[in-house]
Order: C-alpha cells, then sequence, then structure tokens
C-alpha cells in the first residue's frame, strides 16, 4: 500500500515538473526569437537592405535579400511555431504587423512586431 502512494505522488511529481520545463522552454524560445527578430531589424537598418524572417520545417531563418543566410535556430521538437514570412525593410519597419505564436502543448507565448515602429515585444 505505501509503495502505491508513493508511487502516486511520483506521478503527480513528474507531471508538475513537465509543465515547469513547458514553461521554461516556452519563455526561453520567446525570447531567443525576439532576439533573432531585433537582429534581423537591426541588419536591415544598417546594410540598407531588405530582410525576410522565414520558417523551415523545423524553426526558422534569416534572410537578406540577394543573399546567405544570415541566422538559423531549431526549435526544440516540443515547440510549435504558427507564423507566416514577413520581411524587415531599411526604415526598420516589417512589411506587415506581425503576432508570432510559440507553442508548448496548452501553454502559448506571442512575438509581436509593431508595424509602425518595429518594435518587438512579448505578449503572455
Amino acid at each position: 500500500m505505501g509503495m502505491m502512494v508513493i508511487a502516486m505522488l511520483m506521478g503527480v511529481v513528474l507531471l508538475a515538473f513537465g509543465g515547469v520545463l513547458n514553461h521554461v522552454t516556452l519563455e526561453n524560445e520567446a525570447y531567443s526569437m525576439k532576439r533573432y527578430l531585433e537582429y534581423a531589424r537591426d541588419y536591415a537598418g544598417t546594410y540598407q537592405v531588405k530582410v525576410m524572417f522565414q520558417l523551415t520545417p523545423s524553426g526558422y531563418e534569416i534572410l537578406p535579400e540577394g543573399g546567405a543566410s544570415i541566422g538559423h535556430r531549431l526549435l526544440p521538437k516540443s515547440v510549435v511555431m504558427l507564423a507566416k514570412p514577413f520581411y524587415f525593410t531599411p526604415n526598420l519597419t516589417p512589411s506587415t504587423g506581425v503576432t508570432l505564436t510559440l507553442a508548448v502543448g496548452p501553454r502559448s507565448k506571442k512575438v509581436v512586431v509593431d508595424p509602425s515602429t518595429g518594435r518587438i515585444r512579448i505578449a503572455p
């Protein structure tokens, strides 16, 4: 009987720990994506070229117009990203307003790019 109780408690602890790991993974990926987006925006302004933020089957990459990839990030298998490719223009603003959604199980985080200012923020 005691072994059953211990096994049940261990199951509850492992489920709770898995939820914490998902939350940490999601937070880390949201901040990494924000940094990559800021890099793409700044690259577009510095070199006066259009820069595309493109999804790949395993993550995303940054491609300047007419050039090779300047950044690529693989996402953990548990993270799902919902987004469309878009461009940063040399005036530091994106081609459109963009909301990128990262999800791990039922949790999600949004990385939002303001079309008028180019400001990038993480929303709950």
